[in-house]
C-alpha cells in the first residue's frame, strides 16, 4: 500500500479539482508501471506492452500540448479556439489524440492483465 501510494505521490500531491491533466498524469504512471511489468507470463506480452506505450505516448502528446503551429501564427496562441485556420486545425489534432488514446483504452483495455 505505502509503496503505491509512494509512487503515485508525484500525481497527487499537486492535483486540485476541476483539472483534466492529473487524471491523465495519473493514467500515464499506471501504464509506465504496467509497461515495467511487461507481461511475462502471456504469449501476447509483448503486443500488450506496445499497445501500453503507445497510449502513455499519446498522453505526453496530449500533456505537452505543443503541435508545432506556434512559430507560424505572430500574436496568436495556436491552443485558443478562434485563432483562425491553425487554431481550429490545432483542436482537431488535440481532439484526434485524445479519440485515439481512449479507443485504444477500450479496445484493449480489458486484455491487459496477465
Amino acid at each position: 500500500m505505502l509503496k503505491n501510494l509512494k509512487w503515485y505521490w508525484g500525481v497527487v500531491k499537486d492535483d486540485y479539482h476541476g483539472d483534466w491533466e492529473p487524471l491523465l498524469m495519473m493514467m500515464k504512471r499506471k501504464m509506465e508501471g504496467m509497461i515495467k511489468y511487461g507481461y511475462p507470463a502471456v504469449v501476447s506480452g509483448d503486443r500488450y506492452v506496445r499497445q501500453i506505450q503507445m497510449c502513455v505516448w499519446l498522453i505526453d502528446r496530449i500533456l505537452a500540448d505543443d503541435y508545432g503551429f506556434s512559430e507560424y501564427v505572430d500574436g496568436c496562441e495556436p491552443w485558443r479556439v478562434g485563432c483562425g485556420i491553425i487554431g481550429t486545425h490545432v483542436d482537431y489534432m488535440i481532439k484526434q489524440d485524445v479519440n485515439l488514446l481512449f479507443k485504444l483504452m477500450c479496445k484493449h483495455l480489458r486484455t491487459w492483465w496477465d
